[in-house]
């Protein structure tokens, strides 16, 4: 006899997140240059490489709205895109990462240009991180 797959409930979908409250904590998104640990970083105070206050970018990044929503079995985290404005000079970056404010955790990273390369914003245009539709992630419980 076969027994139908194990759901979670709503509540233990929410404290498989418990560490860090994505109702509640403090989010930005942050830029990265191509010298970085982003990939194993756990910690923003252990991250290397984020671009320094100029051009238009501010260090320590701009508050992001990150969501976690249920539909079903299926929970997605997301978050708004977020654009800078280069000004004075280029914008040179190759990640965008998001960090916790509240826990100095990082939630995760995108690789900007998959070749890997940098990506540059020249003087008065925009760098828009445009979100996948579908979300950051999303978890089939």
């Amino acid at each position: 006899m076969a027994a139908d797959p194990f759901t979670l409930t709503a509540h233990a979908r929410e404290a498989i997140f418990e560490d860090m409250n994505l109702a509640t904590d403090t989010f930005n998104m942050i830029l990265i240059g191509s010298s970085t640990n982003v990939t194993t970083s756990t910690t923003y105070a252990g991250l290397t490489g984020e671009l320094s206050t100029a051009n238009g970018y501010t260090s320590g990044g701009q508050a992001t709205a990150v969501t976690l929503t249920y539909s079903g079995t299926t929970t997605t985290i997301d978050t708004s895109d977020e654009t800078w404005t280069a000004s004075g000079g280029s914008i040179v970056a190759r990640y965008a990462a998001i960090r916790n404010v509240t826990t100095g955790d990082m939630l995760g990273y995108i690789l900007l240009d998959n070749t890997p390369a940098d990506v540059t914003v020249t003087d008065g245009n925009d760098l828009t991180i445009s979100i996948n539709a579908s979300g950051l992630k999303t978890f089939t419980f």
